[in-house]
């Protein structure tokens, strides 16, 4: 059971570095950091430990500024319905949000 902890740690690492939203890549980060603390508390392994507990913290930090950014720009940006749903979605959609994340997207 232990190992198959650790392989859903590993995989969520992998969907972290796949996925392409902020957002979603900070919370995939954490399960992954919540679940290889599991796994290396079981097995004594303090350095791994040590190791996911900050990198969570950070985490769980990123993410909270994030949802404030998204919180502030909602009320401040001027998006269409079309515009706003490919925001939510964690594309750059245009110059506000090219702006807010400081990186653009060219397809």
């Amino acid at each position: 059971m232990i190992e198959l902890i650790g392989i859903f740690a590993g995989l969520f690492v992998v969907l972290a570095f796949y996925t392409t939203d902020h957002v979603r890549l900070r919370q995939h980060a954490i399960v992954s950091n919540v679940l290889f603390i599991w796994y290396a508390l079981y097995l004594k392994l303090w350095p791994i430990i040590v190791l996911h507990a900050v990198l969570l913290l950070l985490n769980w930090k990123r993410l909270s500024e994030l949802r404030s950014i998204w919180e502030r720009s909602d009320s401040s940006l001027h998006m269409s319905d079309k515009e706003r749903a490919v925001f939510v979605q964690g594309l750059k959609s245009n110059a506000h949000s090219w702006a807010m994340y400081g990186c653009q997207r060219v397809d």
